[in-house]
């Protein structure tokens, strides 16, 4: 652990934040901090196994990645319904996504490549097809995407 420097463990917390956020409102107490030292427990314990040749970076961000989509699997089995729950509004929850990317949309209006990258998701185009029918890189692609969740993270919070 002790070879991990300062900037490495700043981008696994980072990680563990971008898995937590997978888990809002079913990952009870635990957040990236949490989920970045159970990770390194579980390594310190020996009860992962750490492959030959892998960096210790890509070993905890493996780890991290495997106790976070277990948890999203065993928190979504284990749901409360009761009868005081409503059924969901289908036209409301079409509304306020389409009022969702409109908003995105407005706030994406400098960025073309972004916006053309916007369409294709919503199209649910594969990237590598929409990168072919944009005639864009696979970094242009990727940092347009990367750009839209920003956004989309940025309006959530303000």
């Amino acid at each position: 652990m002790a070879s991990l420097d300062r900037v490495e463990i700043e981008r696994l917390l980072r990680f563990a934040r971008f898995r937590i956020i997978g888990l809002s409102g079913r990952s009870g107490d635990t957040d990236a901090e949490d989920l970045f030292a159970e990770a390194a427990l579980l390594t310190l314990q020996m009860r992962r196994k750490w492959k030959r040749g892998i960096t210790l970076f890509n070993h905890l961000a493996a780890i991290m990645r495997s106790i976070g989509d277990s948890r999203f699997k065993r928190a979504s089995k284990f749901v409360p319904i009761s009868d005081s729950h409503a059924a969901p509004n289908i036209a409301q929850s079409t509304v306020d996504a389409e009022e969702n990317i409109a908003f995105l949309e407005q706030a994406l209006k400098e960025d073309s490549i972004a916006l053309r990258v916007l369409d294709t998701l919503g199209s649910q185009i594969p990237a590598r097809k929409a990168q072919k029918q944009l005639r864009i890189s696979d970094e242009v692609y990727w940092a347009a995407r990367k750009r839209i969740r920003r956004r989309m993270e940025f309006l959530k919070t303000s």
